[in-house]
């Protein structure tokens, strides 16, 4: 167990220095490689180790309010202090502080993080990188609720179905709180609980595990856009 442990601590020091380097400015090829490369399975390997540690041992309440609490308040304390900032700032830089204001918390309510803003799409501007925060609450929400009341299979199943559903939704328009990021986070989530439960990462060959994560690595490079 300490040596997983250790292992997913490395994993997850990996993946937060892929996101430094998928956000990295310019246009260089290289920095668009490595961008491209990183924003195909980095946000995914995120949702897929929080589904590993998803635990089922408070009520369902008692999980909900908890992951509220380590997930919204943040959300919500830097929106906060964006949109406080937002003010001196558009004064600084002779801009509209009403508007800068007004787009900010725009922003704020749909939680998206980038990507294309569709023509039937009201985003006045992206939040940035704390979108996942609004995302990783409702897969949690979503996943424990599956958990609590389905079969493994039928959770998969359905999960698969809502990816599908908040991938091809994304392409027409854009619900408020990432509801979307939300529905296609379950399905990575659904499978690190799976991984969990049926112990897989200790079985061999390890065969069957690689091909499902080249399947999942192929799904998130097909629908990163909705990030």
């Amino acid at each position: 167990m300490n040596k997983r442990i250790d292992a997913f601590d490395i994993l997850k020091g990996f993946g937060i220095i892929c996101v430094i380097l998928g956000h990295m400015p310019g246009d260089a090829f290289f920095v668009k490689v490595i961008r491209h490369s990183v924003f195909s399975f980095h946000m995914p390997l995120f949702f897929l180790i929080s589904g590993y540690f998803l635990s089922m041992k408070h009520d369902y309440k008692d999980f909900i309010i908890d992951k509220a609490q380590k997930l919204l308040i943040p959300y919500y304390s830097t929106c906060a202090v964006i949109c406080a900032l937002s003010v001196p700032v558009s004064i600084l830089l002779n801009q509209s502080a009403k508007n800068n204001l007004i787009k900010w918390i725009g922003g704020t309510i749909y939680a998206g993080g980038s990507g294309s803003i569709h023509a039937v799409t009201f985003m006045p501007t992206f939040i940035g990188a704390i979108w996942f925060l609004w995302a990783l609450f409702w897969a949690f929400a979503i996943v424990r609720a599956l958990f609590d009341k389905l079969s493994v299979n039928k959770a998969f199943v359905i999960t698969l179905i809502m990816w599908f559903v908040g991938w091809q939704s994304s392409q027409i328009f854009w619900l408020p709180l990432d509801i979307q990021a939300g529905l296609m986070a379950t399905i990575y989530l659904c499978i690190g609980y799976i991984v969990r439960q049926k112990d897989i990462l200790s079985k061999k060959p390890m065969m069957p595990l690689i091909l499902c994560g080249i399947v999942l690595w192929g799904g998130a490079c097909v629908s990163q856009e909705c990030q």
